[in-house]
């Protein structure tokens, strides 16, 4: 059975902060994420499939978040908000016709969920200043 959206996007981030920590891991992933997610394995083989697409697409990605991010430079982002940021602007890549509104109510939710309401008025920040110059 698939995973709700919401579900689905945070076994992804899940998936793509521990690659930041623990690169090449792909059978630990899988098996630690069905015993503490409680999910199938066809699930998170998905979720991973879909965390390497997003990693593919990080120079195209990243090179938005260094350009919207004014406060920090790009290696200081934290893991967390820098993968949420990935996750957000690979969903709006795949699809352009998302609702930006719901992108970016998603990121926030995952900051506040996985980091902090700190976090998540930065994610907002970082995505209103991306989609601006995407809709001019």
């Amino acid at each position: 059975m698939a995973l709700p959206p919401q579900k689905n996007r945070e076994l992804v981030l899940q998936i793509l902060f521990g690659l930041d920590v623990v690169p090449e891991q792909r059978e630990f992933f899988i098996e630690f994420m069905m015993k503490e997610l409680k999910v199938t394995k066809k699930n998170v083989q998905i979720a991973f499939e879909r965390a390497l697409k997003i990693l593919f697409a990080c120079p195209l990605i990243d090179e938005k978040i260094k350009n919207a991010s004014t406060s920090f430079a790009f290696p200081r982002i934290q893991s967390v908000e820098k993968n949420i940021l990935r996750l957000c602007l690979f969903e709006f890549l795949e699809d352009p016709t998302m609702s930006i509104s719901v992108l970016i109510a998603e990121a926030k939710r995952l900051a506040k969920k996985f980091s902090n309401d700190e976090a998540a008025k930065f994610v907002q920040a970082i995505l209103d200043r991306i989609f601006k110059e995407h809709q001019c």
